[in-house]
């Protein structure tokens, strides 16, 4: 699970992109329908999720409040 967080007490405005690097040991199964992942709540339906050759790539135009986070996981 991974907790994006607002830090500057501003609410975010426009694109948000994480990326995660992959591992051959270890893959991403992205769920957007997923609202918890052990126990925690996530909003994966918030994300769209790509990836390319090293990266997985997460992207959200929704707003994160100041101070607050939007989480995304896999199951």
């Amino acid at each position: 699970m991974v907790d994006v967080v607002e830090t500057n007490g501003i609410s975010s405005n426009g694109l948000i992109t994480v990326k995660i690097t992959k591992d051959a040991k270890a893959a991403l199964n992205f769920e957007g329908e997923l609202t918890s992942v052990g126990g925690r709540d996530v909003q994966n339906s918030g994300w769209s999720f790509s990836s390319d050759v090293a990266y997985y790539i997460l992207t959200t135009t929704r707003p994160i409040t100041g101070g607050n986070k939007l989480s995304f996981g896999s199951g």
